[in-house]
């Protein structure tokens, strides 16, 4: 490689870390009141059901994409011991507070999941609230998936939730508008969603406006890219990836059948083969 290709390289990286830093941190804000109804004792129970279906008993779990812990705080009030990575540090600072006010205890690292390096191997993994999605490119996707089967132990389970082709593809609301309610306010956020049928994408682009009475406080916009993918492509790509597939189904639903109205899927996977292991530097972690 030469000079120029390293720097064009190293500068490639960089711009990446930058722009994936600023997906989240002003919405992370707010990331808690929008999904607040969202079912996540039901979903930590499917994640437990699918351990028991699968004759798993793990004791340590890896939450990628652990974002502001809502599954986390969950599932190691239930026993299990949780190691959470994001790249967002407003994500995993709102993280921190739950567990300082549960008084749990969760080891957290600020990360990229495509150069995920922890230096340990983990019972399970997981990778919840679609989070796979937002690796669109396939390079980015195989060096995820190969990191993670690096921290998965022989046996153990990788389970995550992602969007469904069929069903964003058969229709999906190119706007939409929701309303929250603040302590002496109110929220609104409006979702433009533009699909990018060659690159299986769906670029949504959230604008959020914050209001005390009726003055407006807050006013930004961030894009979100997420990928889209069928059932047999998922499986393909796991395969082609060191993974076993053991399960594809409705989310979340172990025994539910994927139809063109399925707009979210759960994969199930266990590592197969041997991992590529660690690096002996891990720069860039950070534990709480």
């Amino acid at each position: 490689m030469s000079a120029l290709q390293i720097r064009c390289a190293k500068f490639k990286r960089r711009f990446e870390a930058k722009f994936a830093m600023t997906v989240f941190e002003k919405y992370a804000h707010y990331y808690d009141l929008y999904y607040a109804g969202k079912a996540y004792d039901r979903e930590c129970d499917f994640i437990e059901a699918s351990f028991v279906r699968f004759g798993q008993r793990p004791r340590t779990i890896l939450d990628l994409a652990c974002g502001t812990g809502n599954h986390g705080v969950r599932l190691v009030t239930r026993g299990y011991q949780l190691c959470g990575v994001d790249l967002s540090a407003a994500m995993l600072s709102q993280y921190r507070r739950k567990l300082e006010a549960q008084k749990s205890s969760v080891e957290l690292h600020q990360q990229d999941l495509r150069r995920l390096d922890l230096g340990q191997q983990f019972d399970a993994a997981i990778c919840m609230f679609d989070a796979i999605d937002y690796l669109p490119d396939n390079a980015d996707l195989v060096t995820f998936l190969e990191r993670v089967h690096a921290h998965v132990r022989p046996g153990g389970l990788f389970l995550f939730d992602f969007w469904h082709a069929a069903a964003i593809l058969r229709g999906h609301d190119p706007i939409r508008v929701k309303e929250f309610s603040l302590d002496g306010g109110r929220l609104l956020r409006i979702s433009t969603t533009i699909l990018d049928i060659g690159r299986q994408t769906a670029n949504v682009e959230f604008r959020v406006l914050a209001f005390e009475q009726d003055r407006l406080v807050a006013d930004f916009t961030e894009v979100h890219s997420m990928r889209y993918f069928l059932a047999q492509e998922m499986s393909f790509i796991l395969q082609a990836t060191g993974w076993q597939v053991r399960h594809l189904c409705p989310a979340f639903d172990l025994d539910g059948t994927v139809d063109a109205n399925t707009w979210h899927m759960v994969a199930i996977a266990t590592p197969i083969g041997e991992t590529k292991g660690f690096s002996k530097s891990r720069g860039g972690s950070s534990s709480a």
